[in-house]
């Protein structure tokens, strides 16, 4: 469920790989307590929970456990769907002053993508770094 409370902004986000630049149009709402955060710079609220919180508490021992790289990408795949299926977004939060305490969906190859970081990160010890 969405919060009437929405900001609409258009922003550009570059594509490292192709080195092209796409225009979206980003909606701002708050946080429900199905969302996942990634990215907060600051503590988050009561009954937020970060994607490196939740894949390790849901997550992790499966992800340990899978020895192929497309175990390891299933895995990954099923994290962003569980998220959806409990009625949930990946949200990230604004970095704008005027927006503060807002948040906007990524969509699912920046979801994917972030996953696969954060799994890195918590289980491959040749990744340090995001």
């Amino acid at each position: 469920k969405e919060f009437e409370n929405k900001e609409f902004e258009n922003k550009e986000f570059e594509n490292k790989e192709s080195k092209s630049t796409v225009k979206q149009k980003i909606v701002y709402l708050e946080s429900s307590p199905t969302d996942v955060i990634f990215n907060s710079s600051k503590k988050l609220g009561e009954g937020q929970i970060s994607i490196e919180t939740y894949a390790r508490a849901s997550f992790s021992r499966r992800y340990s456990e899978a020895e192929t790289p497309l175990e390891k990408s299933l895995v990954r795949h099923t994290i962003l769907e569980s998220i959806k299926e409990r009625g949930g977004k990946l949200l990230r939060e604004s970095s704008s002053e005027s927006k503060e305490g807002m948040y906007y969906e990524i969509n699912d190859w920046n979801a994917m993508r972030k996953i696969e970081d954060v799994c890195a990160q918590m289980y491959d010890p040749s990744r340090h770094s995001i």
